[in-house]
Protein backbone atom coordinates (compact mmCIF):
# COMPACT_ATOMS: atom_id res chain seq x y z
CA UNK A 1 0.00 0.00 0.00
CA UNK A 2 2.71 2.46 1.00
CA UNK A 3 4.81 1.65 -2.08
CA UNK A 4 1.86 2.16 -4.41
CA UNK A 5 1.03 5.49 -2.77
CA UNK A 6 4.68 6.59 -3.05
CA UNK A 7 4.54 5.74 -6.76
CA UNK A 8 1.54 8.08 -7.12
CA UNK A 9 3.40 10.87 -5.33
CA UNK A 10 6.50 10.29 -7.42
CA UNK A 11 4.73 10.30 -10.77
CA UNK A 12 2.50 13.37 -10.22
CA UNK A 13 5.11 16.18 -10.08
CA UNK A 14 7.17 14.60 -12.86
CA UNK A 15 4.12 14.52 -15.14
CA UNK A 16 3.40 18.18 -14.44
CA UNK A 17 6.94 19.33 -15.11
CA UNK A 18 7.22 17.28 -18.27
CA UNK A 19 4.24 19.03 -19.85
CA UNK A 20 5.36 22.58 -19.13
CA UNK A 21 9.15 22.68 -18.88
CA UNK A 22 10.02 19.98 -21.38
CA UNK A 23 11.95 17.92 -18.83
CA UNK A 24 11.94 14.22 -19.59
CA UNK A 25 9.04 12.56 -17.76
CA UNK A 26 10.80 9.36 -16.84
CA UNK A 27 14.10 11.18 -16.37
CA UNK A 28 12.40 13.26 -13.67
CA UNK A 29 10.80 10.17 -12.10
CA UNK A 30 14.13 8.33 -11.92
CA UNK A 31 16.06 11.39 -10.68
CA UNK A 32 13.64 12.16 -7.84
CA UNK A 33 13.42 8.50 -6.87
CA UNK A 34 17.20 8.06 -6.74
CA UNK A 35 17.69 11.25 -4.70
CA UNK A 36 15.14 10.01 -2.12
CA UNK A 37 16.73 6.58 -1.98
CA UNK A 38 20.19 8.12 -1.53
CA UNK A 39 19.57 10.43 1.42
CA UNK A 40 17.07 8.10 3.15
CA UNK A 41 19.58 5.25 2.97
CA UNK A 42 22.39 7.36 4.39
CA UNK A 43 20.53 9.37 7.03
CA UNK A 44 17.59 7.28 8.19
CA UNK A 45 14.89 8.90 10.33
CA UNK A 46 17.04 11.91 11.21
CA UNK A 47 17.55 12.75 7.52
CA UNK A 48 13.82 12.36 6.87
CA UNK A 49 12.86 14.74 9.71
CA UNK A 50 15.36 17.46 8.79
CA UNK A 51 14.65 17.35 5.06
CA UNK A 52 10.89 17.37 5.75
CA UNK A 53 11.32 20.51 7.84
CA UNK A 54 13.27 22.30 5.11
CA UNK A 55 10.87 21.15 2.39
CA UNK A 56 7.94 22.50 4.41
CA UNK A 57 9.51 25.98 4.27
CA UNK A 58 10.04 25.63 0.53
CA UNK A 59 6.37 24.66 0.04
CA UNK A 60 5.17 27.68 2.02
CA UNK A 61 7.43 30.00 0.04
CA UNK A 62 6.33 28.58 -3.32
CA UNK A 63 2.62 28.77 -2.57
CA UNK A 64 2.94 32.31 -1.23
CA UNK A 65 4.83 33.37 -4.36
CA UNK A 66 2.06 32.03 -6.58
CA UNK A 67 -0.75 33.48 -4.47
CA UNK A 68 0.76 36.97 -4.25
CA UNK A 69 1.82 37.24 -7.89
CA UNK A 70 -1.49 35.83 -9.15
CA UNK A 71 -3.53 38.17 -6.95
CA UNK A 72 -1.53 41.20 -8.12
CA UNK A 73 -2.00 40.15 -11.73
CA UNK A 74 -5.79 39.92 -11.32
CA UNK A 75 -6.15 43.04 -9.19
CA UNK A 76 -6.55 41.41 -5.81
CA UNK A 77 -7.63 38.17 -4.18
CA UNK A 78 -11.16 39.52 -3.85
CA UNK A 79 -11.37 39.86 -7.65
CA UNK A 80 -10.30 36.23 -8.10
CA UNK A 81 -12.79 35.13 -5.45
CA UNK A 82 -15.65 36.99 -7.13
CA UNK A 83 -14.82 35.45 -10.54
CA UNK A 84 -14.74 31.94 -9.06
CA UNK A 85 -17.93 32.53 -7.09
CA UNK A 86 -19.73 33.97 -10.11
CA UNK A 87 -18.91 30.84 -12.11
CA UNK A 88 -20.07 28.51 -9.32
CA UNK A 89 -16.61 27.25 -8.40
CA UNK A 90 -17.08 28.04 -4.71
CA UNK A 91 -19.75 26.05 -2.89
CA UNK A 92 -19.50 26.19 0.89
CA UNK A 93 -22.82 24.86 2.07
CA UNK A 94 -23.83 21.90 -0.09
CA UNK A 95 -25.99 19.77 2.21
CA UNK A 96 -27.30 17.32 -0.37
CA UNK A 97 -27.48 13.96 1.49
CA UNK A 98 -27.08 12.01 -1.77
CA UNK A 99 -23.84 9.96 -1.33
CA UNK A 100 -23.29 9.97 -5.10
CA UNK A 101 -22.62 13.74 -5.18
CA UNK A 102 -18.87 14.14 -5.58
CA UNK A 103 -18.32 16.81 -2.91
CA UNK A 104 -20.79 17.93 -0.24
CA UNK A 105 -20.47 19.28 3.27
CA UNK A 106 -21.35 15.82 4.61
CA UNK A 107 -18.77 13.78 2.73
CA UNK A 108 -16.00 16.36 3.09
CA UNK A 109 -16.48 16.63 6.89
CA UNK A 110 -17.44 13.04 7.76
CA UNK A 111 -15.80 11.09 4.94
CA UNK A 112 -12.79 13.39 4.98
CA UNK A 113 -12.61 12.98 8.76
CA UNK A 114 -12.21 9.22 8.39
CA UNK A 115 -9.62 9.77 5.65
CA UNK A 116 -7.46 12.04 7.83
CA UNK A 117 -7.98 9.74 10.78
CA UNK A 118 -6.38 6.98 8.74
CA UNK A 119 -3.44 9.21 7.80
CA UNK A 120 -2.73 10.37 11.34
CA UNK A 121 -3.80 7.23 13.17
CA UNK A 122 -2.53 4.15 11.34
CA UNK A 123 -0.23 5.34 8.55
CA UNK A 124 3.21 4.04 9.50
CA UNK A 125 5.03 7.05 8.05
CA UNK A 126 3.04 9.36 10.35
CA UNK A 127 3.11 7.12 13.40
CA UNK A 128 6.88 6.73 13.09
CA UNK A 129 7.27 10.50 13.38
CA UNK A 130 5.16 10.47 16.55
CA UNK A 131 7.19 7.75 18.28
CA UNK A 132 10.49 9.46 17.50
CA UNK A 133 9.85 12.06 20.23
CA UNK A 134 10.65 11.50 23.95
CA UNK A 135 7.17 10.76 25.33
CA UNK A 136 3.48 10.39 24.55
CA UNK A 137 2.94 13.94 25.81
CA UNK A 138 5.46 15.27 23.30
CA UNK A 139 3.82 13.22 20.54
CA UNK A 140 0.42 14.73 21.31
CA UNK A 141 1.93 18.21 21.34
CA UNK A 142 3.60 17.61 17.98
CA UNK A 143 0.34 16.46 16.42
CA UNK A 144 -1.55 19.47 17.79
CA UNK A 145 1.17 21.78 16.47
CA UNK A 146 0.77 20.10 13.11
CA UNK A 147 -2.86 21.19 12.96
CA UNK A 148 -2.34 24.94 12.35
CA UNK A 149 0.44 24.18 9.88
CA UNK A 150 -1.81 21.83 7.92
CA UNK A 151 -4.65 24.34 8.07
CA UNK A 152 -2.41 27.09 6.69
CA UNK A 153 -0.94 25.02 3.85
CA UNK A 154 -4.38 23.71 2.78
CA UNK A 155 -5.79 27.24 2.87
CA UNK A 156 -2.87 28.45 0.76
CA UNK A 157 -3.36 25.68 -1.77
CA UNK A 158 -7.11 26.32 -2.04
CA UNK A 159 -6.49 30.07 -2.42
CA UNK A 160 -3.97 29.41 -5.19
CA UNK A 161 -6.60 27.22 -6.85
CA UNK A 162 -9.11 30.08 -6.76
CA UNK A 163 -6.58 32.52 -8.25
CA UNK A 164 -5.53 30.02 -10.88
CA UNK A 165 -9.13 29.42 -11.94
CA UNK A 166 -9.76 33.17 -12.19
CA UNK A 167 -6.64 33.56 -14.32
CA UNK A 168 -7.74 30.86 -16.77
CA UNK A 169 -11.51 31.41 -16.41
CA UNK A 170 -11.85 32.51 -20.04
CA UNK A 171 -9.02 30.40 -21.45
CA UNK A 172 -8.96 26.76 -20.45
CA UNK A 173 -5.49 25.36 -21.30
CA UNK A 174 -6.73 21.76 -21.20
CA UNK A 175 -9.32 22.47 -23.91
CA UNK A 176 -6.57 24.15 -25.96
CA UNK A 177 -4.44 21.00 -25.64
CA UNK A 178 -1.59 23.06 -24.22
CA UNK A 179 -1.61 20.55 -21.39
CA UNK A 180 -3.25 17.16 -21.31
CA UNK A 181 -4.32 16.87 -17.66
CA UNK A 182 -5.45 19.23 -14.90
CA UNK A 183 -2.56 17.86 -12.80
CA UNK A 184 -0.28 19.97 -15.02
CA UNK A 185 -1.97 23.31 -14.29
CA UNK A 186 0.32 24.51 -11.49
CA UNK A 187 3.57 24.40 -13.54
CA UNK A 188 1.81 26.11 -16.48
CA UNK A 189 0.41 28.77 -14.15
CA UNK A 190 3.88 29.25 -12.69
CA UNK A 191 5.50 29.78 -16.09
CA UNK A 192 2.74 32.16 -17.24
CA UNK A 193 3.05 34.29 -14.10
CA UNK A 194 6.72 34.09 -13.18
CA UNK A 195 8.50 32.86 -16.30
CA UNK A 196 10.11 36.27 -16.86
CA UNK A 197 11.59 36.41 -13.33
CA UNK A 198 14.82 34.50 -12.86
CA UNK A 199 14.68 32.09 -9.93
CA UNK A 200 11.01 32.32 -8.95
CA UNK A 201 9.76 29.60 -11.34
CA UNK A 202 12.42 27.32 -9.89
CA UNK A 203 11.25 28.12 -6.37
CA UNK A 204 7.65 27.19 -7.16
CA UNK A 205 8.59 24.06 -9.07
CA UNK A 206 10.84 23.00 -6.20
CA UNK A 207 7.78 23.48 -3.99
CA UNK A 208 5.98 20.87 -6.10
CA UNK A 209 8.86 18.44 -5.71
CA UNK A 210 9.33 19.14 -1.98
CA UNK A 211 6.02 17.50 -1.15
CA UNK A 212 6.97 14.51 -3.27
CA UNK A 213 10.43 14.13 -1.70
CA UNK A 214 9.02 14.44 1.82
CA UNK A 215 6.37 11.76 1.31
CA UNK A 216 8.64 9.29 -0.46
CA UNK A 217 11.53 9.56 2.03
CA UNK A 218 9.30 9.09 5.08
CA UNK A 219 7.49 6.24 3.32
CA UNK A 220 10.71 4.40 2.48
CA UNK A 221 11.95 4.75 6.05
CA UNK A 222 8.61 3.52 7.41
CA UNK A 223 8.51 0.44 5.16
CA UNK A 224 12.06 -0.49 6.15
CA UNK A 225 11.22 -0.16 9.86
CA UNK A 226 8.07 -2.28 9.56
CA UNK A 227 9.81 -5.08 7.68
CA UNK A 228 12.64 -5.18 10.21
CA UNK A 229 10.65 -4.90 13.44
CA UNK A 230 7.49 -6.84 12.51
CA UNK A 231 8.79 -9.56 10.22
CA UNK A 232 12.54 -10.09 10.36
CA UNK A 233 13.15 -9.82 14.13
CA UNK A 234 10.10 -11.81 15.34
CA UNK A 235 10.20 -14.63 12.78
CA UNK A 236 13.63 -15.28 11.33
CA UNK A 237 16.39 -13.29 13.05
CA UNK A 238 15.43 -12.78 16.69
CA UNK A 239 19.03 -12.07 17.74
CA UNK A 240 20.04 -9.95 14.78
CA UNK A 241 22.92 -7.59 15.58
CA UNK A 242 22.66 -3.82 15.34
CA UNK A 243 25.07 -3.74 12.39
CA UNK A 244 23.12 -6.41 10.48
CA UNK A 245 19.83 -4.63 11.21
CA UNK A 246 21.27 -1.38 9.84
CA UNK A 247 22.43 -3.12 6.67
CA UNK A 248 19.04 -4.75 6.24
CA UNK A 249 17.25 -1.41 6.65
CA UNK A 250 19.47 0.27 4.08
CA UNK A 251 19.03 -2.58 1.62
CA UNK A 252 15.26 -2.47 2.17
CA UNK A 253 15.16 1.26 1.42
CA UNK A 254 17.03 0.70 -1.85
CA UNK A 255 14.88 -2.26 -2.85
CA UNK A 256 11.55 -0.60 -2.03
CA UNK A 257 12.69 2.58 -3.79
CA UNK A 258 13.40 0.64 -6.98
CA UNK A 259 10.01 -1.09 -6.74
CA UNK A 260 8.42 2.33 -6.31
CA UNK A 261 10.09 3.50 -9.53
CA UNK A 262 8.69 0.48 -11.36
CA UNK A 263 5.19 1.07 -9.94
CA UNK A 264 5.25 4.65 -11.27
CA UNK A 265 4.65 3.23 -14.75
CA UNK A 266 1.48 1.51 -13.53
CA UNK A 267 0.31 4.78 -11.96
CA UNK A 268 0.84 6.57 -15.29
CA UNK A 269 -2.05 4.55 -16.74
CA UNK A 270 -4.51 5.68 -14.06
CA UNK A 271 -6.60 8.84 -13.60
CA UNK A 272 -6.29 12.16 -11.77
CA UNK A 273 -3.59 12.12 -9.10
CA UNK A 274 -5.54 13.68 -6.20
CA UNK A 275 -8.58 11.43 -6.58
CA UNK A 276 -6.30 8.43 -7.07
CA UNK A 277 -4.59 9.16 -3.74
CA UNK A 278 -7.96 9.34 -1.95
CA UNK A 279 -9.13 6.11 -3.58
CA UNK A 280 -5.93 4.27 -2.64
CA UNK A 281 -6.18 5.40 0.98
CA UNK A 282 -9.84 4.42 1.05
CA UNK A 283 -9.31 0.97 -0.44
CA UNK A 284 -6.11 0.05 1.38
CA UNK A 285 -5.96 2.34 4.43
CA UNK A 286 -9.66 2.18 5.31
CA UNK A 287 -9.73 -1.54 6.22
CA UNK A 288 -6.60 -1.12 8.34
CA UNK A 289 -8.18 1.81 10.21
CA UNK A 290 -11.25 -0.37 10.69
CA UNK A 291 -9.14 -3.17 12.17
CA UNK A 292 -7.48 -0.86 14.70
CA UNK A 293 -10.83 0.70 15.56
CA UNK A 294 -12.36 -2.75 16.02
CA UNK A 295 -9.55 -3.75 18.37
CA UNK A 296 -9.83 -0.55 20.43
CA UNK A 297 -13.61 -0.29 20.74
CA UNK A 298 -14.83 -3.90 20.71
CA UNK A 299 -13.60 -5.98 23.66
CA UNK A 300 -15.67 -8.93 22.43
CA UNK A 301 -13.65 -9.11 19.21
CA UNK A 302 -11.33 -12.02 18.53
CA UNK A 303 -8.75 -12.89 15.86
CA UNK A 304 -11.36 -14.47 13.59
CA UNK A 305 -13.53 -11.38 13.62
CA UNK A 306 -10.58 -9.07 13.03
CA UNK A 307 -9.03 -11.06 10.20
CA UNK A 308 -12.26 -11.83 8.35
CA UNK A 309 -13.51 -8.27 8.84
CA UNK A 310 -10.26 -6.90 7.40
CA UNK A 311 -10.32 -9.19 4.36
CA UNK A 312 -14.02 -8.57 3.72
CA UNK A 313 -13.63 -4.77 3.88
CA UNK A 314 -10.58 -4.86 1.61
CA UNK A 315 -12.36 -6.98 -1.01
CA UNK A 316 -15.60 -5.00 -0.73
CA UNK A 317 -14.09 -1.52 -1.13
CA UNK A 318 -11.64 -2.71 -3.81
CA UNK A 319 -14.58 -4.13 -5.78
CA UNK A 320 -16.38 -0.78 -5.58
CA UNK A 321 -13.30 1.22 -6.54
CA UNK A 322 -12.32 -1.02 -9.43
CA UNK A 323 -15.90 -1.32 -10.62
CA UNK A 324 -16.28 2.44 -10.67
CA UNK A 325 -13.04 2.82 -12.63
CA UNK A 326 -13.70 0.02 -15.13
CA UNK A 327 -17.21 1.26 -15.87
CA UNK A 328 -16.01 4.90 -16.09
CA UNK A 329 -18.79 6.00 -13.76
CA UNK A 330 -19.35 9.77 -13.81
CA UNK A 331 -22.20 11.17 -11.73
CA UNK A 332 -21.31 14.79 -11.01
CA UNK A 333 -20.99 16.73 -14.31
CA UNK A 334 -18.01 18.98 -14.99
CA UNK A 335 -18.58 22.72 -14.85
CA UNK A 336 -18.55 24.69 -18.12
CA UNK A 337 -15.20 25.83 -19.55
CA UNK A 338 -14.34 28.34 -22.26
CA UNK A 339 -11.41 29.38 -24.45
CA UNK A 340 -13.02 32.57 -25.75
CA UNK A 341 -10.72 35.01 -23.95
CA UNK A 342 -7.29 33.39 -24.12
CA UNK A 343 -4.28 35.51 -23.14
CA UNK A 344 -1.27 35.87 -25.42
CA UNK A 345 0.84 33.29 -23.63
CA UNK A 346 -1.72 30.60 -24.36
CA UNK A 347 -2.24 31.81 -27.95
CA UNK A 348 1.48 31.73 -28.71
CA UNK A 349 1.77 28.28 -27.21
CA UNK A 350 -1.17 27.10 -29.29
CA UNK A 351 0.29 28.58 -32.50
CA UNK A 352 3.49 26.67 -31.87
CA UNK A 353 1.43 23.48 -31.85
CA UNK A 354 -1.03 24.47 -34.54
CA UNK A 355 0.64 22.55 -37.34
CA UNK A 356 0.19 19.25 -35.53
CA UNK A 357 -2.54 19.79 -32.94
CA UNK A 358 -5.37 21.82 -34.45
CA UNK A 359 -6.67 22.64 -37.97
CA UNK A 360 -7.45 26.28 -37.17
CA UNK A 361 -6.45 28.28 -34.14
CA UNK A 362 -9.39 30.64 -34.41
CA UNK A 363 -11.91 27.84 -34.29
CA UNK A 364 -10.42 26.47 -31.10
CA UNK A 365 -10.07 29.85 -29.43
CA UNK A 366 -13.71 30.66 -30.00
CA UNK A 367 -14.99 27.41 -28.58
CA UNK A 368 -16.74 26.88 -25.29
CA UNK A 369 -17.08 23.58 -23.51
CA UNK A 370 -20.53 23.47 -21.93
CA UNK A 371 -21.28 21.71 -18.69
CA UNK A 372 -21.48 18.00 -19.32
CA UNK A 373 -25.02 16.78 -18.82
CA UNK A 374 -25.41 14.41 -15.93
CA UNK A 375 -25.65 10.85 -17.23
CA UNK A 376 -28.70 8.80 -16.38
CA UNK A 377 -28.28 7.20 -12.95
CA UNK A 378 -28.45 3.62 -14.12
CA UNK A 379 -25.13 2.56 -12.64
CA UNK A 380 -24.98 0.08 -9.80
CA UNK A 381 -25.83 1.86 -6.52
CA UNK A 382 -22.43 1.46 -4.86
CA UNK A 383 -20.56 2.49 -8.02
CA UNK A 384 -22.26 5.88 -7.81
CA UNK A 385 -20.91 6.57 -4.32
CA UNK A 386 -18.40 9.44 -3.98
CA UNK A 387 -14.81 8.28 -3.56
CA UNK A 388 -14.48 10.27 -0.30
CA UNK A 389 -16.77 7.77 1.45
CA UNK A 390 -14.49 4.77 0.78
CA UNK A 391 -12.53 5.00 4.04
CA UNK A 392 -15.65 5.35 6.19
CA UNK A 393 -17.33 2.46 4.37
CA UNK A 394 -14.31 0.24 4.98
CA UNK A 395 -14.28 1.05 8.71
CA UNK A 396 -18.00 0.32 9.08
CA UNK A 397 -17.58 -2.97 7.17
CA UNK A 398 -14.79 -4.16 9.48
CA UNK A 399 -16.79 -3.26 12.60
CA UNK A 400 -19.96 -4.93 11.34
CA UNK A 401 -18.42 -8.10 9.92
CA UNK A 402 -15.87 -8.38 12.73
CA UNK A 403 -18.56 -8.18 15.41
CA UNK A 404 -20.79 -10.79 13.75
CA UNK A 405 -17.92 -13.23 13.13
CA UNK A 406 -16.57 -12.74 16.66
CA UNK A 407 -19.97 -13.47 18.22
CA UNK A 408 -20.47 -16.53 16.00
CA UNK A 409 -17.04 -17.89 16.92
CA UNK A 410 -17.56 -17.29 20.63
CA UNK A 411 -16.15 -13.79 20.98
CA UNK A 412 -13.50 -12.99 23.54
CA UNK A 413 -14.41 -15.22 26.44
CA UNK A 414 -12.21 -13.46 29.03
CA UNK A 415 -13.04 -9.77 28.70
CA UNK A 416 -12.39 -9.17 32.41
CA UNK A 417 -8.80 -10.28 31.84
CA UNK A 418 -8.11 -7.88 28.97
CA UNK A 419 -5.54 -5.13 29.39
CA UNK A 420 -7.73 -2.02 30.01
CA UNK A 421 -5.05 0.24 28.46
CA UNK A 422 -5.64 -1.16 24.98
CA UNK A 423 -9.45 -0.89 25.06
CA UNK A 424 -11.02 2.54 24.71
CA UNK A 425 -14.09 3.06 26.96
CA UNK A 426 -16.01 4.88 24.22
CA UNK A 427 -18.87 6.24 26.32
CA UNK A 428 -16.57 7.29 29.18
CA UNK A 429 -14.40 9.27 26.79
CA UNK A 430 -16.95 10.78 24.41
CA UNK A 431 -20.17 10.77 26.46
CA UNK A 432 -19.19 11.14 30.13
CA UNK A 433 -22.53 12.81 30.87
CA UNK A 434 -24.38 9.49 30.56
CA UNK A 435 -25.37 7.66 33.78
CA UNK A 436 -22.62 5.63 35.42
CA UNK A 437 -24.83 2.53 35.43
CA UNK A 438 -25.08 2.63 31.64
CA UNK A 439 -21.38 3.37 31.13
CA UNK A 440 -20.45 0.51 33.44
CA UNK A 441 -22.44 -1.96 31.35
CA UNK A 442 -20.97 -0.49 28.13
CA UNK A 443 -17.48 -1.39 29.33
CA UNK A 444 -18.39 -5.08 28.81
CA UNK A 445 -16.53 -6.18 31.91
CA UNK A 446 -13.21 -4.57 31.03
CA UNK A 447 -11.66 -3.38 34.30
CA UNK A 448 -11.00 0.28 33.52
CA UNK A 449 -9.62 2.23 36.49
CA UNK A 450 -8.57 -0.88 38.42
CA UNK A 451 -4.94 0.10 39.08
CA UNK A 452 -4.19 -3.02 41.10
CA UNK A 453 -5.33 -5.27 38.25
CA UNK A 454 -3.33 -3.25 35.69
CA UNK A 455 -0.15 -3.47 37.77
CA UNK A 456 -0.63 -7.23 38.23
CA UNK A 457 -1.32 -7.65 34.50
CA UNK A 458 1.86 -5.78 33.56
CA UNK A 459 3.92 -7.85 35.99
CA UNK A 460 2.62 -11.12 34.57
CA UNK A 461 3.24 -10.00 31.01
CA UNK A 462 6.80 -8.92 31.78
CA UNK A 463 7.52 -12.24 33.48
CA UNK A 464 6.14 -14.10 30.48
CA UNK A 465 8.27 -12.10 28.06
CA UNK A 466 11.41 -12.48 30.14
CA UNK A 467 10.78 -16.22 30.25
CA UNK A 468 10.79 -16.13 26.44
CA UNK A 469 13.94 -13.98 26.35
CA UNK A 470 12.18 -10.83 25.21
CA UNK A 471 12.06 -7.40 26.85
CA UNK A 472 9.14 -5.25 25.72
CA UNK A 473 9.62 -1.52 26.40
CA UNK A 474 5.94 -0.88 25.63
CA UNK A 475 4.89 -2.50 28.92
CA UNK A 476 6.15 0.42 31.03
CA UNK A 477 3.40 1.67 33.37
CA UNK A 478 1.19 4.65 32.35
CA UNK A 479 2.79 7.36 30.22
CA UNK A 480 5.84 5.88 28.53
CA UNK A 481 8.77 8.28 28.90
CA UNK A 482 11.41 7.41 26.36
CA UNK A 483 13.62 10.28 27.58
CA UNK A 484 14.99 7.93 30.23
CA UNK A 485 18.19 6.14 29.36
CA UNK A 486 17.78 2.80 27.64
CA UNK A 487 20.11 -0.15 27.43
CA UNK A 488 20.74 -1.67 24.02
CA UNK A 489 23.30 -4.38 23.31
CA UNK A 490 24.94 -3.74 26.67
CA UNK A 491 25.45 0.01 26.10
CA UNK A 492 23.54 2.87 27.70
CA UNK A 493 22.22 5.33 25.13
CA UNK A 494 20.14 8.47 25.32
CA UNK A 495 16.70 8.93 23.80
CA UNK A 496 17.95 10.88 20.78
CA UNK A 497 20.24 8.02 19.78
CA UNK A 498 17.55 5.46 20.54
CA UNK A 499 14.99 7.20 18.31
CA UNK A 500 17.53 7.42 15.49
CA UNK A 501 18.28 3.71 15.82
CA UNK A 502 14.53 2.98 15.61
Amino acid sequence: FQILYMAVVLYGPSLALNAVTGLSLWGSVVAVGLVCIFYTTLGGMKAVVWTDSFQMLVMFAGMLALLISGSLKLGGLDVAWNIANKNQRILFFEFDPDPSVRHTTWNVVIGGGFFWMAIYGINQAQVQRAISVPSIKHARTAIWLNFPGMLIILSLVCSVGVVMYAYYSTCDPVSLKIISKTDQLIPLFTMDLLGHLNGLPGLVLSCVFSGSLSTISSGLNAVAAVLLEDFVKPYCCKKISGYAATLFSKATVVGCGLICLAMAYFVSELGAILQLAYVLFGILGGPLLGLFTFGMLCPWGNKWGGNIGLITALAFVAWIGLGTSINSVVITPKSPLTTAGCNMTAINALKALATTAAPTTAAVLASTTPATAAPPKDYFLLYRMSYIWYTALAVITVLFVGTIVSLITGGHKKMRELDPRVICPFFDVFMPFLPESFRCKARCGVRHGDEEFIATFIKHQEEKLRHNGVHNEALDVSDINLSEKKVQNGHTITNGDYSTKL
